[in-house]
């Protein structure tokens, strides 16, 4: 359940306050003029047996995922799918990261393809995630 679609709901501005210094590392780091914009923000909350189907953000530039309630030790966290597969095998790449815990925020590129598998817990998964847009230098 999200509330991505609900034209009344705007946390961009907010978003933009509490991750201002994770968003102005990250955008030192990676080279950019450092000018950028938090153009969408929305909530997800995974009840059991919820999950969200492989997909991406477009080539708004970058996207973050906040975990707001996950329990490390009943939920999986964002499946990622890299954008080609092993050269060897020819099998598709994907990673989840292990570590995750609640308040941690992984940001990726937007056009990187990702998932959640069905929550298998009676505890709701929560996640707020975002997509970033500024200027990079190349």
């Amino acid at each position: 359940m999200t509330d991505f679609y609900d034209e009344k709901t705007n946390y961009n501005e907010d978003v933009a306050r509490i991750f201002e210094k994770e968003i102005s590392d990250l955008y030192k780091t990676i080279s950019t003029t450092g000018e950028y914009e938090v153009k969408n923000s929305w909530i997800e909350i995974g009840k059991k047996g919820m999950h969200h189907d492989i997909h991406n953000h477009g080539m708004t530039g970058i996207s973050a995922v906040c975990f707001v309630k996950f329990n490390h030790k009943v939920h999986s966290s964002t499946q990622f799918i890299a954008p080609f597969n092993d050269f060897r095998t020819g099998h598709i790449i994907r990673e989840e990261f292990r570590n995750v815990r609640e308040g941690s925020l992984i940001f990726f590129p937007s056009f990187i393809n990702h998932f959640t598998n069905p929550n298998t817990s009676e505890e709701e998964r929560i996640i707020l995630s975002f997509n970033v847009n500024g200027d990079l230098i190349v």
